[in-house]
């Protein structure tokens, strides 16, 4: 099985391009409650990528 390019980026460190992924397929989806499922995998994205000063 092939992971998702948002699991790849995620294993590879890079987690606002997964973030940004993520974000994107959502806006393809048609279907609510699946769009919702990856907004909320985009915001756990965005939440383990260490902010800097």
């Amino acid at each position: 099985m092939v992971p998702d390019a948002d699991e790849l980026l995620m294993r590879l460190g890079r987690h606002a391009e997964a973030a940004e992924e993520l974000e994107r397929a959502a806006e393809l989806v048609p279907i609510r409650h699946e769009r919702a499922m990856l907004m909320e995998r985009a915001a756990a994205a965005s939440a383990t990528w260490p902010l800097r000063a």
